[in-house]
């Protein structure tokens, strides 16, 4: 408590702790009247949030006070001050037994939330590994196959997406992700086809990895012979078979056939 207020004869004197009749000459009389003392917290925020409540609070001696941080959309609390002192993270704090004047201040940041990007083998993305993501901003992956390979899947947060492409966007990112690339070997397709009186193996569109080799062999009519090969458009010479070495692309051959002639 503290002195609230002196009355001498019934006229306020102030607040002073003493007060002295000198000369006594008459009766006088005394009072003096008493109030619990006040405090002052001084309560502050910074961007991002708010802090309840605000500003000079004015709390009694003995009494406890709790203050309430509330962070924006997208916010949390980074830290707050006691006194000038950091304190634990917490949503709010408490000052007991109040017997002084105090400050609390909060600070706030925006959330940041964690993809995890990953990549099988024969390929990457990029970037890769646990990528921190703040709250609301996009995040693109690049996925980047071996040479010879191709994208066969890309699975976001373990569903499989389609057509994802060479990248994918986390956009307005809120919460943490997951995405993995997986990838598989090129394929090229070799279309074959034979004339007349023969045959080429295998016919139509064979379909061949990247790198492999693939064998086509030419089987004429009784009576015929291989007339003519074209690869890719262009004449190769008469042969029982044709095999692309280390196939990188696509390609077309195709075999003609004559009657044999004698001497």
């Amino acid at each position: 408590y503290e002195i609230s207020d002196v009355l001498v004869d019934e006229v306020s004197v102030g607040t002073e702790s003493s007060y002295t009749f000198n000369n006594v000459t008459g009766d006088h009389t005394i009072s003096v009247t008493f109030a619990l003392k006040t405090y002052t917290i001084t309560a502050s925020a910074g961007a991002g949030g708010s802090i309840t409540p605000t500003g000079e609070v004015v709390v009694n001696h003995g009494s406890s006070r709790t203050f309430t941080f509330t962070p924006a959309e997208g916010y949390e609390v980074s830290g707050f001050t006691v006194d000038g002192a950091l304190q634990p993270a917490a949503d709010s704090y408490t000052f007991n037994n109040v017997t002084g004047d105090h400050t609390i201040s909060v600070s706030f940041t925006l959330k940041t939330y964690t993809i995890d990007a990953s990549a099988g083998l024969h390929g990457s993305i990029d970037p890769e590994g646990l990528i921190p993501v703040t709250h609301g901003s996009n995040q693109t992956f690049t996925f980047l196959p071996d040479e010879g390979y191709r994208i066969s899947s890309v699975e976001v947060n373990g569903i499989e997406i389609s057509n994802p492409g060479n990248s994918y966007t986390f956009e307005n990112v809120q919460d943490d992700h997951t995405i993995e690339v997986f990838f598989t070997l090129k394929t090229y397709t070799i279309e074959a086809s034979a004339g007349a009186n023969g045959t080429i193996s295998p016919s139509g569109p064979t379909t061949v990895y990247h790198g492999f080799d693939q064998t086509f062999t030419f089987t004429p009519a009784t009576g015929y012979e291989v007339s003519e090969i074209l690869v890719d458009g262009e004449s190769e010479s008469a042969a029982g078979t044709y095999t692309f070495f280390d196939v990188a692309e696509d390609h077309t051959i195709s075999v003609t056939f004559k009657l044999k002639t004698y001497t």
